[in-house]
């Protein structure tokens, strides 16, 4: 009786102590997360460009060209210029962005690789500058 009561502790500390801090889309399924964030200053002839759409592109090590739906994530460069993407792994990744910069009233775009490893970040971040032109 005893061994059957210690073999029912062992059991229930097995479940109790492996709890994970799991997330789950729509479907059920369980999504696990990066732990970097690529930070990204958009510029166009040295100043900052405020609501630019900015498009980032996993495991890629070339321009994937200007097709925007074959981009895995976008977000918008906020009123410093800034753009950020959460929770990405290590990896090649490709920055494209495109937009109407008010002050010289053209369409720009612009492209450039991002490489997340030990070495580009620092603090689980990476500071790139996304530089559009006409």
């Amino acid at each position: 009786m005893k061994r059957l009561s210690t073999f029912f502790l062992l059991i229930a500390l097995l479940f109790t102590s492996c709890g994970k801090d799991e997330n789950t889309d729509s479907a059920g399924h369980i999504v696990v997360k990066g732990t970097n964030k690529l930070i990204v200053s958009v510029m166009h002839h040295s100043m900052a460009l405020p609501g630019i759409r900015v498009y980032l592109k996993n495991n890629a090590v070339e321009f994937p060209g200007t097709d925007v739906g074959v981009y895995d994530w976008h977000t918008q460069s906020d009123n410093s210029g800034i753009a950020s993407f959460e929770n990405l792994f290590q990896g090649n990744y490709f920055l494209y962005a495109e937009g109407f910069d008010q002050n010289v009233g053209m369409n720009v775009m612009g492209a450039t690789p991002a490489v997340i490893n030990s070495s580009t970040v620092s603090g689980n971040e990476l500071y790139v500058t996304l530089y559009v032109t006409e």
